[in-house]
């Protein structure tokens, strides 16, 4: 499961033009990227506080999710391609801690 998600991420980076995804614009960069930090740091913290290695990859991709979906709530000008954006950092975020763990 996790190794298909890992792929789908890697797709989606690799063809997200095909998507209309625009990642030259600076605020699509800041949410891959701020996304991508909090899916590290957050899989990090809850696996130094004991948490497993699954329920801390899910329990960080849905705290950081949850960051993305309340400051695009509070954004002036909601934009759904930045919730995409975020979806692919919390991806990518993923894979460093799943190529560790299971290869």
């Amino acid at each position: 499961m996790i190794r298909a998600l890992v792929s789908a991420t890697l797709l989606v980076l690799a063809t997200s033009s095909a998507y209309g995804l625009n990642f030259s614009e600076r605020d699509k960069q800041q949410h891959l990227a701020g996304s991508f930090a909090l899916q590290s740091a957050g899989y990090g913290g809850l696996r130094l506080l004991g948490q497993s290695h699954k329920e801390a990859l899910w329990k960080a991709a849905f705290l950081s999710m949850t960051a993305g979906m309340i400051k695009e709530i509070t954004d002036p000008l909601p934009d759904r391609e930045d919730l995409a954006a975020d979806a692919i950092g919390i991806g990518a975020g993923m894979i460093i801690p799943v190529l560790i763990h299971e290869w």
